[in-house]
Protein backbone atom coordinates (compact mmCIF):
# COMPACT_ATOMS: atom_id res chain seq x y z
CA UNK A 1 0.00 0.00 0.00
CA UNK A 2 2.84 2.41 0.82
CA UNK A 3 4.38 1.66 -2.57
CA UNK A 4 1.12 2.53 -4.34
CA UNK A 5 0.83 5.79 -2.39
CA UNK A 6 4.38 6.81 -3.29
CA UNK A 7 3.75 5.88 -6.89
CA UNK A 8 0.63 8.01 -7.04
CA UNK A 9 2.32 10.97 -5.40
CA UNK A 10 5.31 10.98 -7.74
CA UNK A 11 3.27 10.55 -10.90
CA UNK A 12 0.69 13.15 -9.91
CA UNK A 13 3.43 15.69 -9.31
CA UNK A 14 4.68 15.17 -12.86
CA UNK A 15 1.30 15.18 -14.52
CA UNK A 16 0.18 18.29 -12.69
CA UNK A 17 3.02 20.21 -14.27
CA UNK A 18 2.65 18.78 -17.76
CA UNK A 19 -0.99 17.93 -18.35
CA UNK A 20 -4.15 19.64 -17.12
CA UNK A 21 -5.93 16.42 -16.22
CA UNK A 22 -6.34 14.48 -13.03
CA UNK A 23 -4.21 11.38 -12.76
CA UNK A 24 -5.83 8.31 -11.26
CA UNK A 25 -4.51 4.86 -10.56
CA UNK A 26 -6.71 3.79 -13.46
CA UNK A 27 -3.89 4.96 -15.75
CA UNK A 28 -1.50 2.54 -14.03
CA UNK A 29 -3.90 -0.39 -14.08
CA UNK A 30 -2.12 -2.31 -16.85
CA UNK A 31 1.40 -1.00 -16.10
CA UNK A 32 1.90 -1.88 -12.42
CA UNK A 33 2.35 -5.64 -13.09
CA UNK A 34 5.28 -4.77 -15.38
CA UNK A 35 6.75 -2.30 -12.89
CA UNK A 36 6.59 -4.96 -10.15
CA UNK A 37 8.10 -7.63 -12.40
CA UNK A 38 4.95 -9.76 -12.38
CA UNK A 39 4.71 -9.49 -16.15
CA UNK A 40 7.39 -8.99 -18.79
CA UNK A 41 7.33 -7.36 -22.19
CA UNK A 42 8.74 -9.27 -25.14
CA UNK A 43 11.92 -7.78 -26.66
CA UNK A 44 10.14 -7.07 -29.95
CA UNK A 45 7.40 -5.14 -28.15
CA UNK A 46 9.68 -2.29 -27.08
CA UNK A 47 11.90 0.21 -28.91
CA UNK A 48 15.64 -0.37 -29.00
CA UNK A 49 16.13 3.21 -27.92
CA UNK A 50 14.25 6.39 -27.07
CA UNK A 51 15.15 10.00 -27.81
CA UNK A 52 13.86 11.36 -24.50
CA UNK A 53 14.46 15.06 -25.04
CA UNK A 54 14.93 17.82 -24.14
CA UNK A 55 12.53 20.11 -26.03
CA UNK A 56 14.08 22.60 -28.48
CA UNK A 57 17.45 20.88 -28.37
CA UNK A 58 17.65 19.21 -31.79
CA UNK A 59 15.58 16.06 -31.28
CA UNK A 60 13.67 16.61 -34.55
CA UNK A 61 16.98 16.99 -36.41
CA UNK A 62 18.24 13.68 -35.05
CA UNK A 63 15.02 11.87 -35.96
CA UNK A 64 15.13 13.24 -39.49
CA UNK A 65 18.76 12.19 -39.99
CA UNK A 66 18.21 8.68 -38.62
CA UNK A 67 15.04 8.18 -40.67
CA UNK A 68 17.19 8.57 -43.79
CA UNK A 69 19.41 5.67 -42.67
CA UNK A 70 18.64 2.09 -43.69
CA UNK A 71 19.46 0.65 -40.25
CA UNK A 72 17.04 2.79 -38.23
CA UNK A 73 13.26 2.65 -38.02
CA UNK A 74 11.27 5.50 -36.50
CA UNK A 75 7.96 4.25 -35.08
CA UNK A 76 5.00 6.60 -35.39
CA UNK A 77 2.25 7.38 -32.91
CA UNK A 78 -0.19 4.43 -32.67
CA UNK A 79 -2.73 6.50 -30.73
CA UNK A 80 -3.22 9.55 -32.98
CA UNK A 81 -2.65 9.60 -36.73
CA UNK A 82 -2.09 13.37 -36.81
CA UNK A 83 0.72 13.34 -34.21
CA UNK A 84 4.05 11.63 -34.78
CA UNK A 85 5.47 11.69 -31.22
CA UNK A 86 4.17 8.69 -29.24
CA UNK A 87 4.57 10.23 -25.75
CA UNK A 88 3.18 7.07 -24.20
CA UNK A 89 5.00 7.41 -20.87
CA UNK A 90 3.96 11.06 -20.49
CA UNK A 91 0.89 12.60 -22.13
CA UNK A 92 -0.60 9.32 -23.34
CA UNK A 93 -0.03 7.29 -20.19
CA UNK A 94 -3.76 6.61 -19.96
CA UNK A 95 -3.61 4.58 -23.19
CA UNK A 96 -3.36 0.75 -23.05
CA UNK A 97 0.17 -0.59 -22.89
CA UNK A 98 -0.70 -3.38 -25.34
CA UNK A 99 -1.28 -0.79 -28.06
CA UNK A 100 2.20 0.62 -27.41
CA UNK A 101 3.67 -2.87 -27.64
CA UNK A 102 1.82 -3.53 -30.90
CA UNK A 103 3.35 -0.45 -32.55
CA UNK A 104 6.82 -2.01 -32.22
CA UNK A 105 5.88 -5.66 -32.58
CA UNK A 106 5.13 -5.24 -36.29
CA UNK A 107 8.52 -3.68 -37.10
CA UNK A 108 11.33 -5.40 -39.01
CA UNK A 109 13.44 -7.39 -36.51
CA UNK A 110 16.75 -6.43 -38.14
CA UNK A 111 16.17 -2.70 -37.83
CA UNK A 112 16.95 -0.49 -34.84
CA UNK A 113 13.53 0.81 -33.80
CA UNK A 114 13.06 3.99 -31.83
CA UNK A 115 10.65 6.69 -30.77
CA UNK A 116 11.07 10.34 -29.81
CA UNK A 117 9.18 12.11 -27.02
CA UNK A 118 10.94 15.25 -25.66
CA UNK A 119 8.84 15.46 -22.49
CA UNK A 120 10.17 12.07 -21.32
CA UNK A 121 13.17 14.01 -20.02
CA UNK A 122 11.18 15.36 -17.07
CA UNK A 123 9.22 12.21 -16.20
CA UNK A 124 8.89 10.90 -12.68
CA UNK A 125 11.39 8.28 -11.63
CA UNK A 126 8.58 5.71 -11.44
CA UNK A 127 7.99 5.98 -15.16
CA UNK A 128 11.70 5.83 -15.91
CA UNK A 129 11.84 2.62 -13.87
CA UNK A 130 8.88 1.29 -15.82
CA UNK A 131 10.78 1.79 -19.09
CA UNK A 132 13.77 -0.06 -17.63
CA UNK A 133 11.54 -2.93 -16.47
CA UNK A 134 9.94 -3.21 -19.90
CA UNK A 135 13.31 -3.29 -21.68
CA UNK A 136 16.40 -3.55 -19.44
CA UNK A 137 18.76 -3.07 -22.41
CA UNK A 138 17.01 -0.06 -23.94
CA UNK A 139 19.23 2.91 -24.74
CA UNK A 140 18.38 6.54 -24.06
CA UNK A 141 19.43 9.71 -25.87
CA UNK A 142 19.21 13.05 -24.05
CA UNK A 143 20.07 16.28 -25.88
CA UNK A 144 20.80 19.46 -23.94
CA UNK A 145 21.43 23.09 -24.81
CA UNK A 146 22.49 26.30 -23.12
CA UNK A 147 19.61 26.75 -20.62
CA UNK A 148 18.95 30.37 -21.55
CA UNK A 149 18.77 29.63 -25.27
CA UNK A 150 16.60 26.56 -24.66
CA UNK A 151 14.13 28.48 -22.50
CA UNK A 152 13.85 31.33 -25.00
CA UNK A 153 13.39 28.93 -27.94
CA UNK A 154 10.70 27.03 -26.02
CA UNK A 155 8.87 30.28 -25.26
CA UNK A 156 9.08 31.36 -28.90
CA UNK A 157 7.54 28.07 -30.01
CA UNK A 158 4.70 28.22 -27.49
CA UNK A 159 3.95 31.94 -27.80
CA UNK A 160 5.11 33.20 -31.19
CA UNK A 161 4.49 30.13 -33.33
CA UNK A 162 1.42 28.67 -31.64
CA UNK A 163 -0.30 31.82 -30.34
CA UNK A 164 1.09 34.50 -32.66
CA UNK A 165 2.32 36.63 -29.75
CA UNK A 166 4.71 39.33 -30.92
CA UNK A 167 8.12 39.62 -29.31
CA UNK A 168 7.71 43.18 -28.05
CA UNK A 169 8.43 44.91 -24.72
CA UNK A 170 4.67 45.15 -24.16
CA UNK A 171 4.47 41.34 -24.20
CA UNK A 172 7.46 40.69 -21.97
CA UNK A 173 5.16 39.68 -19.12
CA UNK A 174 3.80 36.79 -21.21
CA UNK A 175 7.30 35.51 -21.90
CA UNK A 176 8.37 35.95 -18.27
CA UNK A 177 5.30 34.05 -17.13
CA UNK A 178 6.22 31.26 -19.53
CA UNK A 179 9.76 31.16 -18.12
CA UNK A 180 8.39 30.99 -14.58
CA UNK A 181 6.20 28.00 -15.50
CA UNK A 182 8.90 26.11 -17.40
CA UNK A 183 12.38 26.87 -16.09
CA UNK A 184 12.41 24.68 -12.96
CA UNK A 185 11.09 21.68 -14.85
CA UNK A 186 14.30 21.59 -16.86
CA UNK A 187 16.84 21.39 -14.07
CA UNK A 188 19.66 19.63 -15.93
CA UNK A 189 21.33 18.20 -12.85
CA UNK A 190 18.09 16.70 -11.52
CA UNK A 191 17.19 15.29 -14.92
CA UNK A 192 20.53 13.52 -15.23
CA UNK A 193 20.45 12.22 -11.67
CA UNK A 194 17.02 10.66 -12.22
CA UNK A 195 18.03 8.86 -15.40
CA UNK A 196 21.44 7.83 -14.04
CA UNK A 197 19.96 6.35 -10.88
CA UNK A 198 17.85 3.97 -13.01
CA UNK A 199 20.06 3.29 -16.03
CA UNK A 200 23.79 2.58 -16.22
CA UNK A 201 25.60 5.50 -17.80
CA UNK A 202 26.71 3.38 -20.75
CA UNK A 203 23.05 3.08 -21.81
CA UNK A 204 22.59 6.86 -21.98
CA UNK A 205 24.04 9.07 -24.70
CA UNK A 206 24.23 12.78 -23.91
CA UNK A 207 24.46 15.25 -26.78
CA UNK A 208 24.15 19.02 -27.16
CA UNK A 209 22.56 21.27 -29.75
CA UNK A 210 25.75 23.31 -29.73
CA UNK A 211 27.66 20.29 -31.08
CA UNK A 212 24.89 19.49 -33.57
CA UNK A 213 25.28 22.98 -35.01
CA UNK A 214 29.09 23.01 -34.94
CA UNK A 215 29.90 19.40 -35.87
CA UNK A 216 26.83 17.50 -37.12
CA UNK A 217 28.87 14.72 -38.74
CA UNK A 218 30.82 14.18 -35.51
CA UNK A 219 27.54 13.97 -33.59
CA UNK A 220 26.14 11.44 -36.04
CA UNK A 221 29.27 9.30 -35.74
CA UNK A 222 28.89 9.44 -31.97
CA UNK A 223 25.35 8.10 -32.38
CA UNK A 224 26.60 5.37 -34.74
CA UNK A 225 29.25 4.38 -32.17
CA UNK A 226 26.59 4.26 -29.47
CA UNK A 227 24.60 1.72 -31.49
CA UNK A 228 27.65 -0.06 -32.89
CA UNK A 229 26.66 0.63 -36.49
CA UNK A 230 29.21 -0.97 -38.81
CA UNK A 231 31.40 1.28 -40.93
CA UNK A 232 29.92 -0.06 -44.16
CA UNK A 233 26.52 1.26 -43.03
CA UNK A 234 27.78 4.80 -42.40
CA UNK A 235 28.11 5.89 -46.00
CA UNK A 236 24.72 7.59 -46.43
CA UNK A 237 24.83 11.38 -46.77
CA UNK A 238 21.78 13.14 -45.32
CA UNK A 239 21.56 16.91 -45.15
CA UNK A 240 23.18 17.29 -41.74
CA UNK A 241 23.12 21.08 -41.70
CA UNK A 242 19.41 21.61 -42.31
CA UNK A 243 17.73 22.85 -39.13
CA UNK A 244 14.39 21.26 -38.20
CA UNK A 245 11.35 22.46 -36.25
CA UNK A 246 12.68 26.02 -36.29
CA UNK A 247 10.66 28.93 -34.91
CA UNK A 248 10.93 32.36 -36.49
CA UNK A 249 14.48 33.61 -36.01
CA UNK A 250 14.92 36.37 -33.44
CA UNK A 251 17.70 37.24 -31.04
CA UNK A 252 17.00 36.97 -27.35
CA UNK A 253 16.41 40.46 -25.88
CA UNK A 254 18.80 41.41 -23.10
CA UNK A 255 16.00 41.77 -20.55
CA UNK A 256 14.86 38.19 -21.32
CA UNK A 257 18.40 36.85 -20.99
CA UNK A 258 18.94 38.67 -17.71
CA UNK A 259 15.59 37.48 -16.35
CA UNK A 260 16.24 33.80 -17.17
CA UNK A 261 19.77 33.85 -15.76
CA UNK A 262 18.50 35.43 -12.56
CA UNK A 263 15.90 32.69 -12.12
CA UNK A 264 18.20 29.70 -12.63
CA UNK A 265 21.73 30.53 -11.39
CA UNK A 266 22.37 26.96 -10.18
CA UNK A 267 21.27 25.43 -13.49
CA UNK A 268 23.53 27.82 -15.40
CA UNK A 269 26.40 26.99 -13.08
CA UNK A 270 25.89 23.25 -13.63
CA UNK A 271 25.83 23.75 -17.40
CA UNK A 272 28.95 25.92 -17.41
CA UNK A 273 30.95 23.59 -15.16
CA UNK A 274 30.16 20.33 -16.96
CA UNK A 275 31.50 20.64 -20.48
CA UNK A 276 32.81 17.08 -20.26
CA UNK A 277 29.24 15.86 -19.77
CA UNK A 278 27.41 17.97 -22.32
CA UNK A 279 29.97 18.46 -25.08
CA UNK A 280 31.82 16.07 -27.37
CA UNK A 281 35.44 15.34 -26.60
Amino acid sequence: MNFIRRLGKSTYKYRRGAVKTTLSFYHWRDKIPYLLGLKKALPQEMPDFVIAGLPKCGTVWLVDVLKQHSRFNYVKNPFYTDKHEIRFFSFNFDKPIKKYFKAFKNQHPNLISFEKSPDYSTMSISRIRLIKKLNPTIKIILIFRNPVDRAFSNAKMDLIRKKDVALTPQNNYLFFRHYDNQLRRYDYEKILKKWWCVFPKEQILILSLEDIKASPKKVLNKVFDFFEVEQEHRSHKPDLNEAKNVTRASSIPKEHKDYIQKQIPEIMEFWNKNDETFRLD
